[in-house]
């Protein structure tokens, strides 16, 4: 039997596909739970996954960023001219 290189291929790229989905969405749980134990607005939820996302790809500690408030505090830094309001927070 021949052995097809095109399927090892293509498996390799499901698994990568599978983990990267895995990845994301546990990032994206972290992100909803920090969110939510630090009265994040709701309506910057979104936006705010997305950036969490970004940054556990580009750190070196990889997803983990603990319970620490300062993540919030990073992407306000960088949208905040985006939104109308002072605070990302729920008073």
């Amino acid at each position: 039997m021949i052995d097809n290189p095109l399927e090892n291929q293509t498996l390799e790229q499901y698994d990568n596909l599978y983990v990267n989905e895995k990845f994301e969405e546990h990032c994206s749980d972290a992100a909803k739970e920090l969110a939510k134990d630090n009265n994040l607005n709701p309506d910057y939820y979104d936006a705010f996954i997305e950036f969490y996302i970004e940054e556990c790809r580009e750190s070196d500690k990889g997803y983990f960023f603990g319970s620490q408030k300062y993540i919030i505090d990073l992407w306000w830094d960088h949208n905040k001219d985006l939104y109308e309001t002072k605070t990302p927070y729920i008073n």
